[in-house]
């Protein structure tokens, strides 16, 4: 969602670390890596933003997690106070517009997924 100047990507490293970047222009820039690498099998992965809330901008604190464990948290200082630029893209696979994140330069345009498959990507806003 986003990209390179205001954006947040959620994806796996070839390594298998669970990766999540989020760049709100100057204000804030996260890099957040899993501890714990996902084996070559089925799994449920999740990024979890709980926002301070009742105002346009605040921060929250993301918590990465791999099949309902937790394996990464960071605290994000400030959001996008409205919206992110309307030329940017919102991808699921592969990243088409300015790259949300410096991805390995060993890897496919946009960094698209490869050997895996992305069965379902559910995303929830509770109030």
């Amino acid at each position: 969602m986003g990209g390179a100047h205001a954006g947040w990507s959620f994806y796996v490293l070839p390594d298998g670390q669970l990766a999540f970047r989020f760049k709100a222009y100057e204000a804030s820039d996260l890099s957040l890596l899993s501890s714990v690498r996902i084996s070559p099998s089925k799994h449920e992965l999740s990024a979890r933003f709980d926002y301070d809330g009742n105002a346009y901008g605040r921060g929250g604190v993301v918590t990465l997690s791999i099949d309902g464990k937790s394996v990464a948290s960071s605290r994000i200082e400030q959001t996008v106070s409205l919206l992110y630029s309307l030329s940017e893209t919102f991808d699921t696979g592969i990243d088409t517009g300015s790259p949300a994140r410096l991805y390995p330069e060993d890897t496919l345009p946009g960094f698209a997924v490869s050997g895996g498959q992305l069965e379902l990507l559910q995303i929830q806003l509770i109030d």
